[in-house]
């Protein structure tokens, strides 16, 4: 077993107490929506692709997020996934809600101005996947 230092415990401690009475719930949306649509603006010259940020806000779903959607035979969802972490800056996207020619983003971890980053590197990805017509080599296809 291993020992936790007093450090640790304080550092948790603090975060919870920030997380359960100090945050602002309604700046915390804002900011995820503003860089949700920096994501989406950048996508909007990308021919064949569309977004839709879906705003709800239930117990189920508390957290914005955006659907980015390109034609299926562009590419996998899984080889769009490891694109973006081949590429610079490397994104981590979760694959649960991937489906064929679509992924969900939730920013809970993006930072302020991060989303116009994110965005162009996915912009990057699917603008080559556009240009090639789906004809690059797919990891999940081989």
């Amino acid at each position: 077993m291993e020992k936790v230092g007093k450090e640790e415990v304080m550092g948790i401690l603090t975060a919870v107490e920030y997380w359960a009475g100090e945050r602002d719930d309604e700046a915390d949306y804002q900011r995820m929506l503003r860089e949700l649509n920096a994501i989406s603006d950048r996508m909007t010259c990308i021919k064949g692709v569309t977004t839709v940020v879906h705003e709800r806000r239930d117990e189920k779903s508390p957290t914005p997020r955006i659907e980015i959607k390109w034609p299926s035979k562009w590419m996998h969802e899984l080889d769009f996934r490891e694109r973006l972490l081949e590429g610079e800056p490397r994104v981590m996207l979760d694959d649960r809600g991937a489906r064929e020619g679509r992924v969900f983003i939730i920013p809970f971890s993006l930072q302020d101005g991060e989303g116009a980053r994110v965005g162009q590197a996915i912009a990057s990805v699917l603008e080559r996947e556009q240009e090639s017509g789906g004809d690059q080599t797919s990891i999940v296809r081989q």
